[in-house]
């Protein structure tokens, strides 16, 4: 990559499981043991009821746009030839949000509620990010 590299997630020990299933190109969330929600960013306590209890689950790594802009300006160099691109609010099936990049689509095509799935990209031998496609029609 030119120019600056681009910031890479550190995983610690609330994220490990997160990443190294990103690593296996799963796409996982956590499940409050007391009051059954979803949730994502990985955390320690539960935001809906603070109990410490959670399972991971797989998510089914589909869901819609909820939000999204497309950059073409980009604000640091590490991104200055991916520009255009399109990042996201994407609300998973699991009715959990989490911010990330469409790619392989047209800027112009993209709408709000369109259905995507999520794609893994390998950015170093370490990290792998989830990102989301469209999921063509039929």
């Amino acid at each position: 990559m030119s120019g600056e590299e681009r910031s890479l997630p550190i995983p610690d020990p609330e994220t490990i499981a997160y990443w190294k299933a990103c690593k296996d190109r799963k796409l996982i969330i956590q499940k409050c043991a007391h009051c059954h929600k979803f949730r994502f960013y990985p955390q320690n306590v539960c935001p809906f009821c603070e109990s410490n209890r959670f399972t991971w689950i797989e998510a089914s790594g589909r869901g819609q746009i909820f939000s999204f802009s497309v950059i073409y300006r980009a604000a640091n160099k590490a991104f200055a030839n991916h520009v255009p691109y399109i990042l996201a609010l994407v609300e998973l099936d699991e009715r959990v949000r989490m911010m990330s990049q469409i790619i392989e689509a047209n800027p112009d095509s993209i709408k709000i509620g369109q259905r995507v799935e999520v794609v893994f990209k390998d950015l170093t031998e370490e990290i792998t990010l989830p990102f989301f496609k469209p999921i063509s029609a039929g």
